[in-house]
């Protein structure tokens, strides 16, 4: 058994097959623009693919992870945005998915340089909703699939990954990157499943289908964990679960209502 610390993002304990997602980079061009008009015209149309695509998740959501989404179907949509790369594109020939990262990027460092943790942290928002932009330029898809209930691990995961995946097989997240303030975080005690984020050398050290431990009191991730762990993890797994299952027993199947018949 191996232990690997992090940062404590979401209670609770769990343990279960690794399914380490692979959220990739965007390749880019360098190469000039011959047409810069159809270029930032090509670029506004993927903006607007972006944020519809990321309205079309948050619909599907709902809740806290619905309420991030939307906001990055905001900033896909910042007229800023996309002047500052239209720019790009007119003034030095840029492709339209160079334009968007580095003109996102300005955005990013000054997020990065606020005293508050919470806006630091969004400074991933803008680089992801950037890379989502330059994908679609690029003609680049990004699918995640869960097979079977799973512990999800990953370098970093943004809130749109989180949606692709299948919610109901998610048991637990642990991440290289993230603070209690990232957006793990934040979809993961929503979720009400443990979260561990900020573990270095994470992804390297795990492979899929490895059993894996996540302990979010304490900032833990065990990889193969021994008897004694296991059977640690799976009682305050049971324990944490029994008040739910117990709510869903006293609620039934049938529709809720009040005494009077509203339901």
């Amino acid at each position: 058994m191996k232990r690997l610390r992090g940062v404590a993002a979401s209670p609770g304990a769990h343990r279960g097959p690794a399914a380490v997602v692979a959220v990739g980079s965007v390749s880019l061009s360098d190469a000039p623009v011959e047409d810069p008009v159809s270029e930032a015209t090509a670029l506004e149309k993927a903006m607007e693919t972006v944020a519809t695509g990321l309205e079309a998740r948050a619909a599907a959501r709902g809740g806290e992870l619905s309420e991030i989404l939307e906001a990055q179907a905001a900033m896909a949509r910042d007229p800023e945005l996309l002047a500052g790369a239209q720019r790009l594109i007119e003034e030095r020939a840029l492709p339209g998915g160079r334009a968007v990262m580095e003109a996102g990027e300005e955005y990013a460092l000054a997020l990065e340089a606020s005293d508050s943790d919470y806006m630091a942290a969004r400074a991933q928002d803008v680089r992801d909703v950037c890379r989502r932009i330059a994908a679609g330029l690029a003609g680049e898809t990004s699918l995640l699939a869960l097979e079977a209930p799973s512990v999800v691990v990953a370098k970093e995961l943004m809130p749109a990954d989180v949606a692709d995946l299948d919610l109901h097989l998610v048991r637990a997240f642990a991440t290289e990157g993230g603070s209690r303030t990232s957006h793990t975080a934040i979809v993961a005690r929503s979720l009400g499943v443990p979260a561990v984020v900020g573990v270095d050398g994470l992804v390297s050290a795990i492979a899929n289908g490895m059993l894996v431990g996540v302990d979010g009191d304490s900032g833990t991730v065990y990889l193969d964990p021994d008897p004694k762990t296991t059977e640690m993890l799976d009682r305050r797994s049971a324990e944490r679960a029994a008040p739910f299952e117990e709510l869903r027993t006293i609620a039934g199947d049938e529709p809720a209502a009040t005494k009077d018949g509203t339901r």
